[in-house]
């Protein structure tokens, strides 16, 4: 396929970024290309260190089923994780 028409980059694009840092706590965001969703929640702090608040839900073609969500701690983290799957899904291309 020639890249100039797959639509399916799981690269968030510069409106998805600013959707997400402005997401509530019990928000949603669903990507431009609806390749991910990803739902924010109230973080629960466990001895010193904080539980996740970012869950993260793939549906894209060419990335290996994950039987549940990604889980991360903060923004940043989950938008390298999505750069880092964009390369998979470009491999198994």
């Amino acid at each position: 396929m020639n890249e100039m028409h797959d639509d399916h980059s799981l690269i968030p694009t510069d409106l998805d970024i600013a959707r997400l840092a402005a997401m509530p706590v019990d928000g949603r965001v669903e990507s431009e290309n609806q390749t991910w969703v990803c739902l924010r929640y109230p973080a629960m702090p466990k001895k010193g260190w904080q539980w996740c608040e970012y869950s993260l839900i793939v549906n894209c073609p060419n990335v290996p089923a994950h039987p549940g969500t990604y889980e991360f701690k903060n923004l940043k983290s989950m938008v390298i994780y999505l750069q880092q799957l964009e390369s998979v899904r470009k491999t198994n291309h």
